[in-house]
């Protein structure tokens, strides 16, 4: 029963994101801001297995701030996060800020950004990062 009960979110997650994929045509903004935590999440998911229907697009989204090491010692890199509803999962966008703040947030702050989506090969692996990004307010 167990086992049944932890499949069901991820195939709902999987039959939300392919119902969400958008046409490779559409090139205009994707404002993940007033979709339910469920549909954005799912989103950004799709986002991640689906990148070439997503690049160019301007996303906006909102979620939790977070740093990560790109390489240790080296760089930090930024990322917007978004649970789902239950708050059981994860995931998120890295974004690259057009210009450098004085200051960033506080990690796991609520923070609204907005970007244009992009892909990025290193070292034969690819991501997927909102370039020239800019924080918006909340």
């Amino acid at each position: 029963m167990t086992r049944s009960l932890c499949v069901l979110p991820a195939a709902l997650m999987l039959a939300l994101a392919c119902a969400f994929s958008a046409p490779a045509a559409d090139k205009g903004p994707l404002d993940l801001r007033s979709m339910s935590r469920t549909m954005a999440f799912a989103a950004v998911y799709d986002m991640q297995v689906n990148p070439g229907t997503y690049v160019g697009r301007l996303v906006r989204m909102n979620g939790s701030f977070a740093t990560f090491e790109v390489r240790p010692g080296e760089k930090k890199g930024t990322a917007c996060i978004i649970k789902d509803a239950a708050a059981c999962c994860a995931a998120g966008l890295e974004f690259s800020l057009a210009e450098k703040p004085k200051k960033l947030p506080r990690e796991d702050s609520a923070i609204a950004v907005e970007g244009v989506f992009t892909v990025e090969k290193e070292a034969g692996l690819e991501f997927a990062v909102l370039k020239n990004a800019r924080f918006l307010p909340r």
